[in-house]
């Protein structure tokens, strides 16, 4: 729908998310000037246009300070919309891409708070039944939590593909809903397990923790093996996910997501006054390793802008212009994995963040005449906040300013943009990053490291590299411990030297930082620390970096410095795999060939990896390895 289109009152700026069933769009009331949410059902079936009528009306009557006020609604060109209060924020499903890992009190006290709403609206006859992340905000601002897109309607077309296996529409529906693992049993097939009721929204609330304490739902994968897992599978217990989880809380969360309905908290004041009681034993804990680290690249000074620019959930309004986030990453390339007399179904990866040749060619040069005013102003900025920025100077230079206006933390905010600079190869940029450099700047010195490594915009110099990349570690800096402590274990610009390349390493891991972690933790394993090297996996595989997961699965595939436990090796597998990890993808493969009795869903998602493995990978050995346990697997296959 075009801006400008006129709905009743309410004139459309522009669209805010669009689902399979419908679109919401940011309005504004014509004559108030207010602005508005506005849903559009696109559904055509007269029973579905009558029962979104029904419940809406519903939802208008409910009065609670953690839901939508619903204010308006009404039909289109033959379809139904509904209008309620716009929500400036974040919903959980972006914190958690953004931050990371909750911590267990935080996040017992924020479903706490939504149990406390689920319970208001059971009392009055209305069960949410779509309670993931993605559907509960925080207010910017106020930190209000507020719970959206109640899932009423589209929840009936589930049930009867269900009932009636059609797994087409299963399929359909499954990609519609977006996120089946958040599904209790009993709404896809209420012929077992009873028609769905508010223990429904009790099972929500237990995935829901689940995810934010583990990073996924207790079942992931494609719809309909994600719907089939609901079903036959019990979740992990979130501690082989996160080890130091307080055995209370993954208890708990674990009662929620019980099959039999009967066996779950019984209501969702019940849930709420146990989570408080989590939430007030965790209060003030030492803040975990995710939470300590420092933002990846863009990440941090964006996070106000993105933060809302992740939000997908219908109600949220997003920021205009907001940058994506992403992870920190160093030059990765391929070094020498651990030797291969080292048995394992699973090979072991090459390390995290190992120093590459210089790219041949690099980002396109900013105009000069565009960019030297930014520039300079942003060259106060690296000094005022901790690292230089790069890109389009003028839209930087406003993100500076809203970070200033906003009162948010300067160096927190700018804290991670020094990788964007230096991979400027605008001469401008060079200049403030030495200029800020020379005032003591160790971020501007990491930056600089950066660009005499990798020879951009400048002669490769792996000895000025160096030098910087001391500064920065002088101070702690851990872009500057990271970088030197690979220049160290490669022997660039200085002699190879693993025990000065551990101490580096060790230092910027207990900031938090992810790959110096996972180096560190191979480091260990080459040396027979495994105890100690499992610390340092499991804190790589929490922050989310590929690498570290792929340490983690090797270590409990192999029972090094842990017990050997295939679930949690194929679990952190497979969240490597997710992100596109080669070798997670190998994984999967070699892991499911070594398993005796193997689910048809896991058989098919083992085969799926490899396949994607085949059309992606360029490595003659990935590739042979693949075929070799795709043919073993097809072999099984009934």
């Amino acid at each position: 729908m075009r801006p400008g289109t006129r709905i009743s009152h309410y004139v459309v700026e522009r669209e805010l998310s669009r689902g399979g069933q419908g679109a919401v769009y940011e309005a504004r009331h014509h004559s108030l000037g207010v602005p508005v949410a506005l849903k559009l059902q696109r559904d055509a079936d007269p029973e579905m246009r009558r029962r979104f009528a029904r419940e809406a009306r519903t939802l208008a009557r409910l009065r609670h300070p953690n839901l939508l006020a619903v204010t308006d609604m009404g039909e289109f060109e033959g379809m139904a919309y509904l209008v309620m209060e716009l929500v400036a924020g974040r919903d959980l499903q972006a914190e958690l891409r953004l931050r990371g890992l909750f911590a267990p009190a935080r996040a017992a006290e924020l479903l706490a708070s939504v149990a406390e709403t689920l319970h208001y609206c059971h009392e009055q006859g209305i069960v949410h039944r779509d309670v993931k992340p993605a559907n509960v905000l925080i207010e910017e601002g106020s930190e209000r939590v507020v719970l959206v897109d109640f899932g009423l309607i589209r929840r009936r077309g589930l049930e009867r593909a269900w009932v009636s296996q059609d797994r087409a529409t299963l399929t359909q529906v499954g990609d519609v809903l977006g996120t089946p693992g958040y599904l209790a049993p009993e709404q896809v097939d209420p012929a077992t397990w009873g028609e769905a009721d508010r223990r429904a929204d009790v099972y929500g609330l237990g995935a829901t923790l689940y995810a934010l304490l583990t990073g996924e739902p207790p079942f992931v994968g494609p719809p309909l093996q994600a719907l089939e897992a609901v079903l036959s599978e019990d979740p992990p217990d979130p501690r082989r996910l996160r080890p130091e989880l307080p055995a209370g809380l993954a208890q708990l969360c674990l009662r929620c997501l019980a099959k039999d309905p009967t066996s779950r908290p019984p209501s969702a004041d019940a849930l709420a006054q146990e989570l408080r009681r989590h939430a007030v034993a965790g209060a003030a804990p030492r803040r975990s390793a995710r939470e300590r680290a420092p933002l990846g690249a863009l990440g941090a000074a964006l996070a106000l802008g993105a933060a809302l620019a992740l939000g997908g959930a219908w109600a949220l309004a997003p920021s205009r212009g907001a940058g994506d986030a992403r992870e920190p990453g160093p030059a990765l390339a391929a070094a020498s994995p651990l030797p291969s007399a080292l048995p394992s179904a699973l090979p072991f990866p090459s390390p995290a963040g190992t120093l590459a040749p210089a790219a041949a060619s690099g980002p396109p040069a900013s105009p000069s005449g565009e960019a030297a005013p930014g520039a300079l102003d942003l060259g106060r900025l690296v000094e005022t906040c901790g690292r230089g920025v790069g890109g389009d100077p003028a839209a930087l230079r406003a993100l500076g300013d809203h970070l200033v206006s906003a009162g948010t933390d300067p160096r927190r905010a700018a804290g991670a943009l020094v990788e964007r600079w230096a991979t400027s190869r605008d001469p401008v940029a060079r200049e403030e990053l030495e200029r800020a450099a020379r005032a003591g700047n160790s971020t501007a010195h990491a930056g600089l490291g950066d660009l005499y490594s990798k020879g951009i915009g400048v002669k490769r110099d792996d000895a000025r590299a160096v030098e910087h990349y001391r500064q920065a570690a002088e101070r702690d800096q851990v872009d500057g411990l990271h970088r030197l402590a690979l220049h160290y274990a490669a022997g660039r610009g200085v002699p190879r030297d693993l025990a000065r390349a551990e101490e580096l390493y060790r230092r910027a891991a207990e900031q938090g930082f992810a790959a110096s972690a996972a180096n560190l933790a191979q480091l260990l394993l080459e040396s027979g620390r495994a105890e100690e090297a499992f610390r340092w996996s499991t804190l790589a595989a929490q922050e989310g970096l590929a690498f570290g997961m792929i340490c983690l699965a090797y270590q409990y595939t192999k029972g090094l410095g842990v017990e050997k436990d295939w679930e949690a090796a194929w679990r952190w597998s497979k969240r490597a795999a997710r992100q596109g990890n080669e070798q997670g993808l190998l994984n999967l493969g070699c892991l499911a060939s070594e398993r005796e009795q193997l689910s048809p869903s896991r058989l098919a998602e083992a085969q799926g990896a490899l396949r994607q493995l085949l059309r992606v990978t360029r490595s003659a050995e990935k590739r042979a390895s693949a075929e070799r346990e795709l043919r073993r697997l097809e072999a099984r296959a009934p």
